[in-house]
C-alpha cells in the first residue's frame, strides 16, 4: 500500500509540475507563419518577358518578389530593371517597387538608372511610373539627368519611347559642360 501511494504522489508530482511549467511558458520560441491565399514570397526572384514579335524584352531582378496571383501584382524589393527595345537600352534599381499585371511598373524611392548613354537618378522620394503598352513612363523626384554634354535637373521627366523624346517639367535646369 505504502508503494501505491509513493507512485500515486510521484505521478500527482508530475502532472503539477506539468502544469506549471506550461502555465509559465512563453510563446517566443514559437515560430508563427502567416500566408495569404493566393501570396507566393520568392527569393532570388529573375522574370524575362518578350513584349514584341523583335525580341525586344524586359527582365525584372529582386531580391525578393512578393505576388499576389489574384491581383496579379508584384511587390518587389532590392530590384533591377533592364528594357530593351529597339534603340533603346534602360537600366534602373530601386529599393522597391511593384509590378501590375506584367504590363505597369511602379517604383518609389531613391531611382538610379541609365538610358543609353544618359544616367539618371532621383530624390530619396522619387517616383517612376511606366506602362509597357503605351510606353510612356513619368520620373518625378528632383529629377536629374547626366551625359557628356550636361545635365538636366527638373521636377519631373515624361519619357515618350514611341516619340522618342523626353519632356522636362516643373523647376527645370540645364548645365551645359564646356
Amino acid at each position: 500500500m505504502v508503494r501505491n501511494k509513493k507512485i500515486f504522489l510521484l505521478i500527482i508530482g508530475l502532472l503539477v509540475s506539468y502544469f506549471i511549467y506550461s502555465l509559465f511558458q512563453t510563446d517566443h520560441n514559437k515560430v508563427k507563419i502567416s500566408v495569404k491565399k493566393n501570396e507566393i514570397i520568392i527569393d532570388n526572384f529573375e522574370m524575362a518577358k518578350v513584349v514584341d514579335e523583335k525580341n525586344n524584352f524586359y527582365k525584372i531582378n529582386a531580391k525578393q518578389a512578393i505576388i499576389d496571383r489574384t491581383a496579379k501584382v508584384a511587390d518587389l524589393i532590392d530590384f533591377t530593371l533592364v528594357y530593351k527595345k529597339g534603340e533603346t537600352d534602360m537600366t534602373a534599381k530601386a529599393d522597391a517597387g511593384t509590378l501590375i499585371d506584367e504590363v505597369k511598373v511602379d517604383v518609389n524611392g531613391k531611382i538610379v538608372g541609365t538610358v543609353n548613354d544618359l544616367d539618371f537618378e532621383t530624390s530619396k522620394n522619387g517616383t517612376f511610373h511606366y506602362d509597357f503598352d503605351t510606353e510612356i513612363g513619368v520620373l518625378t523626384g528632383n529629377v536629374v539627368v547626366n551625359n557628356v554634354e550636361g545635365t538636366i535637373l527638373a521636377d519631373k521627366a515624361i519619357i515618350y519611347h514611341n516619340q522618342n523624346s523626353v519632356e522636362f517639367n516643373g523647376n527645370v535646369k540645364v548645365i551645359y559642360t564646356n
